[in-house]
Formats: structure tokens, sequence, C-alpha cells
């Protein structure tokens, strides 16, 4: 826990154009139903929280000589999700 804080406070400290999103989701109660008996067999629902974030490392603008005038980018991009499904 101690290594992500410090991460995150390391990177507050850094001049950077990050882009960062985070996204909820609901979906609501639904029904299940047997394949085979065509009956309900339960409902259930799911929160989804997605979070994510891109950090460019280096930028270099486009050579002269480079007839298409192509930028060099390089970053890292991470992000994750956690679904809570509530299955009955």
């Amino acid at each position: 826990m101690k290594e992500i804080f410090t991460f995150i406070i390391l990177l507050l400290g850094v001049n950077s154009f990050a882009q960062i999103s985070v996204k909820t989701e609901y979906i609501g109660n639904s029904e299940f139903y047997d394949a085979v008996a065509d009956t309900n067999t339960g409902n259930g629902s799911a929160m989804i929280y997605s979070a994510g974030a891109m950090v460019p490392l280096s930028m270099q603008a486009s050579a002269e000589d480079d007839p298409y005038k192509r930028a060099t980018i390089w970053g890292v991009a991470l992000s994750g999700t956690f679904v809570k499904m509530d299955n009955h």
C-alpha cells in the first residue's frame, strides 16, 4: 500500500499530459433462464467500476526530412475493472 501511495505522490509532482478516466456502470436486474427447461432459475444485477490512465513518456516532433510529418510518442497505459455481481 505504501508503494502505491508513493507512486501516486510522485506522479503528482511530474508535469505531464496524462489522460485519466473513471467510469461506473450499473446493469439492472435481469432473469436467468434454463436453456433446456425454459424456466426462470434466478435473477441478478452487476455494478462495474473501471479506471484507466495514459501517461506519455517521450514526445518528439517529426524530422524535417520526413515526408509524412509523423511524431514519435512513447507512453504507458494502465487500466483496471472491478465487477460486483449480485446474483440470486
